[in-house]
């Protein structure tokens, strides 16, 4: 009857694994057009060798009783996966019918080893059945769970209460005048105690603001906050910092616009986002449309050239890029550079030795290939390629100082 038990375990979760394979690597084709190990993710990656190592610890229970417990800890671990693979695609608005399949599959697994582990270890079928129902009740507990934190991060209220509390934090409710409520990206571009410092020479006081109602712009939260009370220069404190981009009505600057980040654990971030970099800082412009066109001329085609991202450097300087999870990928001076290893999902910094450049966002193209041209002036960017001759190569980009 043990054997028979075992062979049932270890067949189930073999097939359930294989399955899910199968529906992942499908999921992942059509959310990106292609299947590269580097956009599947650090959990991606683990979750068919914990399910290894947790079948085994089931077979093995039987004989050693610790291995059960191992393998239910894995279980929890496998299970906190689906929970954060659920939610990510919830809150990017990715659920598709193969991401449903593999998340059904997902959950799958994690019922089977659960199941198999008591199965395996009962000396009754009261046994087992007193395992099944913690485990549905485990499940149930999660998924609750989920529901929650959904609820808590989704929508626009979370992102405009974010950017209250931040601002009522520079006027002196915390000590550290929000220091704590910028992103990783603002954070690591700002001085801290230059932060702190200069926050505490403004006179809050005088200074009221309007926080519009948050827009999701293609996956990106922006909130535009409108100041009604306090001098023009009271701005400069956002711009000398690098905190914010400029809100205008014509060459006015009447407020700030910032971007929110809502993990699903912590408390949500505020940051100024990408900036094109053709105004100076803080600065408001109508003359947008004198700008001088740009050489770079484009084939009328997408194009797929086998990786998501392929950019030409036309300055003298050395360049890198830099995604959101700090991936970091070299851009040598007047060099080209096809990479599939940067999250376009998320904004792209291309940032100097000294300071910022430019930031882009690639989108879920599918399989297209996104193609940035680099230059002294404004970049350039296409899905289709650029066609000979590039730009000369020449000049430095526009650097913004900072770190």
């Amino acid at each position: 009857m043990m054997r028979t038990r075992l062979a049932v375990m270890i067949a189930a979760n073999a097939v359930i694994l294989l399955a899910t394979n199968v529906a992942f690597r499908a999921w992942v084709s059509h959310r990106f057009g292609y299947f590269d190990p580097d956009i599947i993710g650090t959990s991606g990656q683990l979750w068919p060798l914990v399910v290894v190592v947790a079948i085994a610890c089931v077979a093995l229970g039987s004989q050693l009783p610790a291995l059960r417990l191992v393998a239910y800890g894995l279980t929890i671990v496998l299970g906190l996966i689906v929970v954060d693979h659920s939610v990510g695609a919830l809150r990017d608005g990715e659920v598709s019918v193969v991401g449903m399949a593999t998340g059904a599959f997902m959950l799958l697994q994690v019922g089977a080893l659960a199941i198999g582990a008591a199965v395996v270890g009962a000396r009754s079928s009261g046994v087992a059945g007193t395992a099944t129902a913690v485990l549905a009740g485990t499940i149930l507990a999660i998924t609750l769970g989920a529901v929650g934190s959904i609820n808590r991060v989704s929508g626009a209220a979370p992102k405009e209460a974010a950017v209250g509390a931040w601002l009522d934090a520079l006027a002196g409710v915390e000590s550290d005048r929000g220091w704590t409520h910028l992103d990783g990206q603002t954070a690591r571009q700002t001085n801290r105690d230059r932060y702190i410092a200069d926050a505490g020479r403004v006179d809050w006081s005088t200074v009221t603001w309007r926080v519009e109602s948050a827009r999701d712009i293609e996956g990106f939260w922006t909130v535009d906050v409108v100041l009604q009370e306090g001098s023009d220069a009271t701005l400069d404190f956002f711009f000398d910092h690098d905190l914010a981009r400029p809100l205008c009505v014509g060459t006015a600057r009447v407020g700030i616009g910032v971007m929110v980040e809502t993990p699903l654990i912590g408390q949500p971030m505020v940051g100024s986002g990408p900036r094109t970099g053709r105004q100076e800082r803080g600065s408001c412009s109508t003359d947008l449309g004198e700008a001088p066109p740009s050489p770079v001329k484009w084939s009328g085609e997408p194009t797929w050239t086998g990786v998501s991202l392929e950019v030409f450097n036309r300055t003298t300087t050395d360049l890198y890029m830099l995604d959101n999870d700090d991936v970091r990928v070299e851009l040598p001076s007047c060099g080209h550079v096809a990479t599939s290893a940067l999250d376009l999902g998320q904004v792209i910094e291309v940032r100097a030795a000294d300071g910022y450049v430019f930031a882009f966002n690639g989108g879920g193209l599918g399989e297209t290939t996104n193609f940035v041209v680099v230059m002294a002036g404004e970049p350039d960017m296409n899905a289709a390629p650029p066609l000979d001759p590039l730009p000369p190569c020449g000049g430095q980009p526009q650097v913004q100082s900072g770190e």
